[in-house]
C-alpha cells in the first residue's frame, strides 16, 4: 500500500503543486477505503490461510474445486490497479 499510495499521492500533487493541503485531503477522501479494505482483508486471508485442524479441512475443501483463474480473479479487486 505504502508504494501505492506514494504514487497516487505524487499524480495529486503534481496536478496542483501550489496546494498540497488538498491533495493530502483529496487522498483521505479517495484512498481511505481501499487501504481499509486492503488491511481487513490481509487479517482476513492470514487467518483462511494459517487455519490448522477443522478449519484448515474446511478451507482445502472449499479451494479444492477453485481453477488458477477463478484464484485470480478474487484478487483482481487488488491487484486489478488502483
Amino acid at each position: 500500500m505504502a508504494i501505492e499510495d506514494a504514487v497516487w499521492l505524487a499524480d495529486k500533487a503534481n496536478e496542483n503543486p501550489d496546494d498540497l493541503p488538498a491533495a493530502f485531503r483529496t487522498y483521505v477522501q479517495q484512498r481511505y477505503l481501499r487501504t481499509a479494505r486492503v488491511q481487513i482483508m490481509a487479517r482476513v486471508y492470514g487467518e483462511f490461510y494459517h487455519a490448522r485442524g477443522p478449519a484448515a479441512e474446511l478451507r482445502n475443501q472449499m479451494l479444492a474445486p477453485r481453477t488458477p483463474e477463478e484464484a485470480y480473479d478474487g484478487m483482481a479487486w487488488l491487484y486489478g490497479g488502483m
